[in-house]
């Protein structure tokens, strides 16, 4: 068994926050022996400025270079969440996630596929007037001495095809790091977690936003790991935390010969 770590914090828009306790807590997790960590969506940065400058990242820019010295020097894998990757001549990013290896290496790079276009009674959100969606090519999984690993981001979870393939080209674990917000995450988040866990059979790491970021955005927290049963292994409280679960791919193993549905 593998000792994985999921990061719940509340993002707003002072990022030089955001980044120590997002620091703080892959600190934690270190400490309680993870071997792999996973941050939120957006971890970096929530909010409203419109100085794009001041927290558009690079893949080749200091944030992502320290958190591979971080994965080198403690042997940890990490999952960065996501963050917002500048894209050369425009003035939309993507919201992209990162694998880094525990050699400082970035094995994977994703960039969010579904953008979170959804209006409701009093609330509304655009994603797609700040991002670019990412292209389909992109669902392939990654193998690694934990497991074979598919990443995702938060609405992409609405999306039963894109795990389905993921499962198909041997995925066992796939992470979701989101910032769900509380309207839907109230009604559908545990449903759609433990559903995409139980159809394809594999464990589902999804560390979530918490909290109110500012006076009307606010998210559900509940940052979950689910196995492949089905079964919620860890779930955060009402505040700033990491989660840890235990992956067993004996389990894993089990699950699908005992039960073959795939």
């Amino acid at each position: 068994m593998t000792i994985f770590a999921a990061i719940q914090i509340t993002s707003n828009d002072e990022m030089d926050k955001n980044l120590e306790k997002s620091f703080f807590y892959i600190d934690e997790a270190i400490k309680n022996n993870a071997k792999v960590i996973c941050l939120p969506e957006v971890f970096t940065y929530i909010g409203k400025n419109k100085d794009k400058n001041q927290y558009y990242q690079k893949i080749t820019g200091d944030l992502v270079l320290k958190l591979k010295e971080i994965c080198k020097k403690n042997n940890v894998f990490i999952i960065t969440g996501s963050f917002h990757e500048s894209i050369d001549n425009s003035d939309k990013c993507y919201n992209t996630s990162l694998l880094i290896s525990d050699q400082g290496e970035i094995l994977k790079e994703y960039r969010k596929i579904h953008l979170f276009d959804a209006v409701f009674k009093n609330e509304s959100y655009r994603e797609s007037d700040s991002f670019e969606a990412g292209d389909l090519d992109q669902l392939n999984i990654v193998k690694t001495p934990y497991g074979n690993i598919g990443l995702s981001i938060c609405y992409d979870l609405r999306f039963a095809e894109m795990y389905r393939e993921l499962s198909k080209k041997g995925a066992e674990i796939i992470f979701v790091p989101s910032a769900f917000t509380m309207r839907t995450g109230r009604e559908h988040w545990e449903i759609l977690l433990r559903a995409r866990a139980i159809e394809n059979q594999v464990y589902i790491v999804a560390p979530n936003q918490f909290g109110f970021h500012d006076e009307k955005r606010e998210s559900y927290g509940n940052t979950m790991i689910v196995d492949p049963w089905g079964k919620i292994i860890s779930r955060a409280s009402d505040k700033e935390c990491v989660v840890y679960g235990d992956i067993d791919l004996n389990y894993f193993i089990n699950v699908r010969k005992s039960l073959p549905c795939l």
